[in-house]
């Protein structure tokens, strides 16, 4: 596993931005890689993403919310509890579609792997390094979760922990959503609200 640092990691990160925000539009034209596979229909639990290749490095490019179904999938937050850690139900369930669709492209792959994604989408590309590595150790894989929502337990990236990188906005509540963290956001209504037992 090559370590990520300095200049690399600099480019990799805004790279990873960039494509988290074509996504959106699905549209890559400005950029040098390729297009390897793309599924740009949505339904709930099936987002849309893409397989980018550039530079000798594999990209799996999950969208986040945009259409109805993805934010059902959103809301399916209760918890599945699997081999490999807790996960947000919804997340789990892409994650698990991504990962079908482009598991052979991964393993196949001779050089590292990138699961990049903003919000939903890196939410799914946090759960997709964790479930790369549970079945295949030897992947070099990373991902870039630019603001993900919640979406395993603590223990789910143990073995992984510095193949994962997130980036959050301290100001922006849904990466950090969980009922002690809303307490805090919401402390400038704190004459009212410290009326609500905190537990």
């Amino acid at each position: 596993m090559a370590k990520l640092v300095g200049g690399t990691f600099l480019a990799l990160l805004q790279l990873g931005a960039r494509l988290s925000n074509s996504a959106y539009y699905a549209d890559f034209s400005n950029y040098t890689g390729q297009i390897l596979y793309s599924s740009t229909i949505c339904q709930i639990e099936k987002p849309v993403f893409f397989v980018y290749t550039q530079d000798n490095a594999l990209f799996i490019v999950t969208r986040g919310s945009q259409d109805d179904e993805d934010f059902g999938t959103d809301a399916k937050f209760t918890e599945t509890v699997t081999e490999f850690g807790v996960f947000h139900t919804g997340f789990l369930n892409a994650a698990n579609y991504v990962y079908e669709h482009t598991k052979d492209y991964i393993n196949n792959w001779n050089g590292p792997v990138y699961f990049v994604g903003h919000s939903y989408g890196a939410s799914v590309s946090q759960i997709l390094n964790v479930m790369s590595y549970y079945y295949n150790e030897n992947i070099n894989a990373y991902s870039f979760a630019f603001a993900p929502m919640p979406a395993m337990d603590i223990t789910a990236d143990d073995k992984i922990q510095d193949r994962l990188y997130a980036i959050v906005n301290d100001d922006d509540i849904i990466p950090t959503l969980s009922v002690p963290n809303v307490y805090e956001k919401f402390h400038l209504l704190y004459p009212t609200i410290r009326y609500v037992p905190s537990d």
